[in-house]
């Protein structure tokens, strides 16, 4: 089966805004004047996360994104999505569930158990590949985009290859040292 079918990845993330303090303000919000018709950049406006929040589901958040929402860029992306998979394929978060601020903290300052330790054996590839990506720091994470469709390819086509993940992990290491 499957024959036809194919996977759709849609962006869970929330709109933030991209400046603070007074230039956060925009006319759109209380305006005493009649509004414009709205452009898709007004209609942003209105639902945008300010600036200095942590919004979002505590267990999939990335350290960054808890830190400052207005600092989380791509590589937060990266991180929720190796929550999204470690969760499908664990059936648990990387965090045990709890209060959100204990969560939270679990995010900031825990070690994520590997995947086989919810899942015996696990693919080694894959087990490497969510490690990596679910890394402390953002720039010790995979790169966003071509870069990670890549890996998860190699990944897909050689799931108990772990030292091939460990290899491109260190380019990756030795190219953000540059």
């Amino acid at each position: 089966g499957g024959a036809g079918l194919r996977a759709v990845l849609i962006d869970l993330g929330l709109a933030r805004r991209a400046t603070s303090g007074a230039d956060a303000t925009d006319t759109f919000f209380g305006a005493a004047e009649p509004e414009p018709e709205p452009t898709p950049a007004m209609a942003m406006r209105r639902v945008a996360t300010p600036a200095y929040s942590s919004i979002g589901s505590p267990g999939f958040m990335a350290p960054e994104q808890i830190r400052d929402a207005a600092t989380a860029g791509h590589a937060a992306d990266v991180y929720g999505l190796g929550t999204t998979w470690y969760a499908a394929l664990t059936g648990v978060l990387p965090f045990p569930p709890g209060a959100p601020h204990k969560v939270m903290q679990q995010a900031l300052e825990g070690d994520v158990l590997p995947l086989s330790a919810h899942l015996p054996g696990a693919p080694e590839a894959v087990e490497a590949l969510i490690g990596w990506i679910l890394q402390r720091d953002p720039k010790s994470r995979p790169p966003c985009g071509a870069a990670l469709v890549a890996e998860v390819e190699a990944v897909l086509e050689a799931p108990h290859d772990a030292a091939r993940v460990a290899r491109a992990r260190a380019a990756h290491d030795r190219r953000r040292r540059r």
